[in-house]
């Protein structure tokens, strides 16, 4: 049954007289203090005098703040300000519903109106259970406790570890008891870019939000208790990553799932759990490390960062399952990266292929120097920053952003990569993580992917290249070279000269 919106509803915020309210954020914390004011559109016959003004603050049904008092003259064709609140919150311990009700009565005219937001504890909370976190997501998760992972494997089962990475040793550690929570994880299943605002009626793969179901479960209950996302979940949302599930082998326990237009409509979870062997696999592509204009943590995704750490730190069971061998084609070998790290893009030299926008590691749309396999020998060339003056060792890394697509398309001979003029390797297209190497081992390319579809991948390219092969102080020229005919597989260089100081890239 659909829900019904009442007439007297509508009429509170489409009619020739509205209250309306400017300044109520989407969250707030215990302790924070709301200003907000109260004014009138008044688009009715004639002016509204002697008015009374009633306004109200409830936490959850309870009393916070109401008032009284005479409401200004507004004339016809006016946005007239009526009041101007001041008020300090108190403190919850779980998420609570802050509603604002007014109410203008002048002469025979009466009108009210109702806003909410929501009010979150001031802290984090600490999990119960040990937490440890991967390199790039420990600074963020200190303030629960969060210990880096262990040094020594195997890792231990009674605990819950958090990555964007899911690593045989990791998957060691679930299959043993663990809860694993992998946050946004790179190239762990096709990826849909999802948006807190609704779609046009058609949509697109880019912009197809037509809605949120929130299933009842002790990580989200307190904070969707009608089971969707309301306003509140903006920042939790806008821009998130949701995984497509059409294809798995075994379907999890959906969590939170994204309804698509008609016109996609694709199997869509932003957070769901698999059982894993003894353990519990949880998925989250919703942005836990939100923050706000100010840059202090979202109040919203804090809260649900702990609520997630708590449930995993219980170690539950739940019930739908994934295979041991299915996450084993999904879990990958930490790149061995050799120092130094080197920016493996500063400049383009040429470009025998083609411009264009698409994803990358960073942004749904953004410059990609893209060659297809449609000419055998054309090429598209760059220069890496200069390497180092002295090498401590006997090989560099290079590392520089890029990605790979349209796997579907004829198979050829694929691409070349050459390293100052002289071919070191060759590689193709895969929406995985791949390693290729030269015929002696020692010239390496690896390829992590961040995001990915279910044709195309966008992450980082790390690059090792020998001591021997390069000048010290002087950058390398790096080329890539199609050596096939014919076919729309693609390699994209994402000229970005600065992944290095991205964190948790190296």
């Amino acid at each position: 049954m659909l829900p019904v919106i009442s007439r007297e509803a509508v009429l509170q915020y489409n009619n020739d007289v509205v209250l309306l309210e400017d300044g109520l954020a989407l969250t707030y914390r215990g302790g924070d203090t709301i200003q907000t004011k109260l004014l009138v559109s008044h688009f009715g016959p004639a002016v509204l005098s002697n008015g009374a003004l009633s306004y109200s603050l409830t936490l959850d049904n309870a009393p916070v703040a109401e008032k009284t008092q005479p409401a200004p003259e507004a004339a016809p064709g006016s946005l007239t300000p009526l009041a101007d609140l001041t008020v300090t919150l108190p403190a919850v311990n779980a998420p609570a519903r802050l509603t604002l009700n007014a109410r203008l009565d002048a002469g025979v005219l009466s009108r009210t109106n109702t806003w909410t937001t929501w009010v979150y504890p001031a802290h984090p909370r600490a999990a119960s259970a040990p937490v440890f976190a991967s390199t790039e997501l420990l600074p963020w998760l200190e303030a629960y406790g969060a210990s880096p992972l262990p040094q020594e494997t195997p890792y231990p089962a009674q605990a819950v570890y958090v990555s964007n990475l899911l690593t045989a040793e990791l998957l060691d550690a679930v299959l043993a008891g663990a809860s694993v929570v992998l946050y946004k994880p790179w190239g762990f299943l096709p990826e849909a870019p999802t948006r807190f605002k609704s779609a046009w009626w058609k949509g697109s793969e880019s912009d197809n939000n037509a809605g949120t179901v929130v299933y009842d479960s002790p990580v989200t209950r307190a904070m969707a208790p009608e089971g969707w996302c309301d306003a509140s979940w903006y920042r939790l949302l806008e821009n998130s990553d949701g995984y497509l599930l059409d294809d798995l082998p075994a379907q999890p326990n959906v969590l939170l799932r994204g309804i698509e237009v008609g016109g996609v409509c694709r199997n869509k979870a932003l957070l769901f759990q698999a059982a894993i062997g003894e353990g519990c696999l949880l998925v989250c592509g919703l942005n836990l490390d939100a923050v706000l204009e100010n840059g202090a943590p979202c109040p919203a995704a804090q809260w649900l960062t702990g609520q997630i750490l708590e449930y995993a730190g219980s170690y539950p069971d739940p019930g739908k399952a994934f295979t041991e061998a299915f996450l084993r084609e999904r879990a990958v070998e930490t790149p061995r990266l050799t120092p130094p790290f080197v920016e493996g893009f500063a400049r383009l030299l040429r470009n025998e292929g083609e411009t264009a926008n698409w994803f990358t590691y960073r942004k749904q749309s953004d410059r990609a120097e893209t060659l297809r396999q449609m000419k055998a020998g054309a090429s598209v060339e760059w220069a890496t920053a200069p390497v180092p003056d002295t090498l401590s060792g006997d090989s560099l890394t290079l590392v520089f952003a890029g990605g790979l697509g349209w796997t579907s398309q004829p198979a050829t001979e694929g691409f070349s990569l050459s390293i100052n003029g002289t071919e070191a390797l060759r590689f193709d297209v895969t929406n995985k993580r791949a390693v290729w190497k030269d015929d002696s081992g020692r010239v390496v390319l690896s390829f992590v992917v961040r995001r990915m579809t279910s044709e195309d991948a966008a992450g980082l390219f790390y690059l090792g290249v020998p001591a021997e092969r390069v000048q010290p102080g002087q950058p390398l020229k790096i080329t890539v070279t199609s050596l096939g005919s014919d076919s729309q597989r693609w390699f994209a260089l994402h000229p970005y000269t600065e992944v290095l100081h991205s964190k948790g890239n190296v």
